[in-house]
C-alpha cells in the first residue's frame, strides 16, 4: 500500500471519532452567561450611589420627580409630584422605614403596603434599590432575561415584571437609564436623568 495513501485513510478513519469526542464534550458557560455573572456580582455590591429620576404612571395619572440616596444600608428617597404636589419622603433600612407626607409621618417594616393604603399606590422600595441598577433583588427567587453584553433586558421577581430599554453611562458603569415596572395594579416608566457614585 502506498504510505500516503494509507495516512489519508488513518485520518480519515479518526475524523468520526474526534467528531463524536467534540460533541459529547461539556459545554462551556456562553459570553453572554459570563458578562451577565461578572455585571451581577459587580452591581449588588453598588451601595453609596445617588440617583436622580423621572417616574410617571398613566394608570393613577401621576408624574413627578424622584431622588434616591443609598447610603450602604441606609436609603433616603424623596419624591415629588408637579409642582412639589402628591410627593413622600421615605427613609431607613430593611428593617425599619419612616415614611413622610404632607399630612403625617409613619414609621413601617412594609413601605409599600403602607403607600398603597395612604396614597392608593406603592412602590417596591426594598427591591429598587437593586432594580434601579440593573440587578435582581438578591432575597427572592428572579427569572431573568440578559442580552449578550450581559444587560439584564427582562425581570420577575416579587409580582413585579421589569422590562430595561435603554442603558446610559454613568462614570465607569453602563446602568439602566429607561425600564418599566408592572404589577398588575400599578405601572411605572421611570427615566433617569443621573446617577453618581460617592464615598
Amino acid at each position: 500500500m502506498n504510505p500516503r495513501f494509507g495516512a489519508a485513510l488513518l485520518w480519515l478513519s479518526l475524523v468520526p471519532v474526534l467528531a463524536g469526542c467534540a460533541h459529547f464534550s461539556a459545554p462551556a458557560t456562553s459570553v453572554s452567561d459570563a458578562a451577565w455573572t461578572n455585571r451581577r456580582v459587580e452591581l449588588t455590591g453598588l451601595d453609596h450611589w445617588l440617583l436622580q429620576a423621572r417616574v410617571a404612571s398613566g394608570r393613577i395619572g401621576w408624574s413627578g420627580n424622584m431622588r434616591w440616596r443609598q447610603d450602604a444600608d441606609e436609603f433616603d428617597i424623596r419624591v415629588s409630584g408637579p409642582l412639589g404636589t402628591s410627593g413622600f419622603m421615605a427613609r431607613g433600612n430593611h428593617e425599619r422605614v419612616e415614611i413622610r407626607t404632607a399630612k403625617e409621618t409613619i414609621v413601617t417594616d412594609d413601605p409599600q403596603s403602607l403607600l398603597w393604603e395612604k396614597a392608593g399606590w406603592g412602590m417596591p422600595l426594598h427591591q429598587l434599590r437593586y432594580w434601579a441598577v440593573g440587578v435582581p433583588y438578591p432575597d427572592s427567587p428572579a427569572i431573568v432575561q440578559f442580552d449578550a453584553q450581559g444587560r439584564l433586558l427582562k425581570l420577575k421577581q416579587d409580582g413585579w415584571e421589569l422590562e430595561y430599554t435603554e442603558y446610559g453611562q454613568y462614570q465607569r458603569y453602563e446602568l439602566p437609564r429607561r425600564f418599566t415596572l408592572d404589577n398588575g395594579d400599578m405601572y411605572f416608566r421611570v427615566v433617569v436623568d443621573d446617577w453618581s457614585e460617592f464615598g
